[in-house]
């Protein structure tokens, strides 16, 4: 190897994955040649990233918007289950995934329209990663209520032990009246 002076004080056993990097320079490290692919991927569909890597932090609730789209049922039986299909596309400004910490669901909250309780427990996993302007498909099981009464039925996106998308704006959700007979 040529060397670009007239002597040498000392030598110095480098590892290789130093050395790669003094080859390589060390303003295109891996990881951020990674962040710069990801950033013009956002930037080629013409949008500006709220977030770039979703996995350690929540999204900010500005880019907490989606729209959900399904045909809910207008009646079922007390204790019934049903398998209600569904659609999402993410209009916000950030990644959508169903991995740890974070993860984002479809989730469906059941509320009575005689005294306000509030049932929930119902969540389908993300198929994949949802970038902003793309949109995900899946099934969620629905378990009616065991007591007969007028309910609202919401499907929105709940991001885990985060936030429901709907609570930042209502329409992230898709709701409507459905009667539990007994």
């Amino acid at each position: 190897m040529p060397l670009r002076a007239r002597e040498v004080y000392a030598l110095a056993v480098l590892p290789d994955p130093l050395i790669a990097g003094i080859e390589r320079g060390f303003g295109t490290n891996p990881m951020r040649a990674g962040d710069e692919r990801q950033l013009d991927l956002f930037r080629s569909a013409d949008v500006e990233p709220e977030q770039l890597w979703p996995i350690s932090e929540p999204p900010p609730e500005a880019a907490c918007r989606v729209e959900i789209l399904a045909e809910l049922p207008a009646t079922l039986g007390t204790g019934a289950t049903a398998t209600l299909p569904w659609r999402m596309v993410n209009q916000g400004g950030a990644v959508l995934h169903a991995a740890e910490p974070f993860p984002v669901q479809v989730g469906a909250r059941w509320v009575a329209h005689d005294d306000g309780s509030v049932t929930d427990g119902m969540r389908a996993k993300l198929p994949g990663t949802v970038a902003p302007g793309t949109s995900t498909e899946g099934e969620i099981v629905l378990t009616a209520p065991d007591r007969a009464a007028a309910y609202t039925l919401i499907l929105t996106a709940v991001q885990e032990g985060v936030r429901w998308f709907d609570a930042v704006e209502a329409t992230n959700a898709t709701s409507a009246r459905v009667q539990i007979t007994g």
